[in-house]
């Protein structure tokens, strides 16, 4: 649904394509032609950007996002009770519920995948394979916590961290911000908030889960996105968690260069 959202918005952004463009390989290196990246190219970027997630560009978002999980884990009670009962009403429920959730995003972004590989402008087709990569690798990553972790629900059940739901919408906000700049950006990752909040309404998950979600999502995307070099503004952020007032945060850092 976040992705379909977009979709118009960003379609339309990416209807004339620029005649000195060439097709970014995630890998970097131009190929030389307007031939787009396909199916089959996605099992061996995929493995290629697993690796990269073990880079040290990556060590300073995960150092962040530990240093945030561990910091918001203190208001997860205050947090979880101020929520007692939900405040987001029906939409918390319904579309922060879709948002993000497995099926929706799979059947999103396969479509937009299947269908850019033959219509639409090449950025926009480079734009879907990004996603495509950054929604897979978020889900690796995703599942492979959940398993480990296996922390209960405030509902009750496991699988509580992180927050998938968060991961998934964060992963497609940086892929947004990463193609069509801070725009486009602000609704994506102001959705992917609205999502995290969601999940803490509806007693899905704790404040720790859905931050670690972000940062798991965040790591995601710019792993994908951090191998090619079309970013027009990239965003820095971290919670801001104050137990003793009960109010939490986000501060948002912009850099208009892809640098960090």
């Amino acid at each position: 649904m976040l992705l379909l959202a977009f979709a118009q918005q960003l379609a339309a952004q990416a209807t004339q394509p620029d005649p000195d463009s060439q097709i970014k390989r995630p890998g970097g290196e131009s190929d030389g032609s307007s031939q787009r990246s396909g199916l089959r190219d996605l099992p061996r970027d995929l493995a290629k950007n697993s690796l990269h997630l073990f880079s040290s560009s990556n060590l300073i978002p995960a150092i962040v996002g530990a240093g945030a999980t561990l910091a918001s884990h203190q208001a997860d009670v205050p947090v979880r009770d101020y929520f007692e009962p939900p405040r987001l009403g029906r939409v918390g429920d319904e579309v922060g519920t879709r948002l993000g959730s497995g099926p929706v995003v799979a059947a999103a972004v396969g479509s937009l995948f299947v269908v850019t590989r033959f219509r639409g402008s090449d950025e926009f087709a480079q734009f879907s394979y990004d996603l495509t990569q950054a929604s897979l690798l978020n889900g690796l990553l995703t599942i492979g916590l959940k398993q480990a972790v296996q922390r209960t629900r405030p509902s009750g059940g496991n699988y509580s961290f992180p927050s998938g739901h968060t991961s998934t919408a964060f992963a497609a906000a940086v892929v947004v911000d990463h193609h069509y700049g801070w725009k486009a950006s602000l609704l994506a990752y102001g959705t992917a908030t609205f999502v995290g909040l969601s999940r803490i309404d509806t007693s899905k998950h704790y404040l720790s889960d859905v931050v670690a979600g972000a940062a798991v999502g965040y790591i995601a995307g710019r792993t994908v996105t951090h191998q090619t070099d079309k970013t027009k503004h990239a965003f820095l952020w971290a919670p801001i968690v104050s137990v003793s007032s009960e109010t939490v945060g986000v501060v948002v850092v912009w850099q208009p260069h892809h640098d960090f």
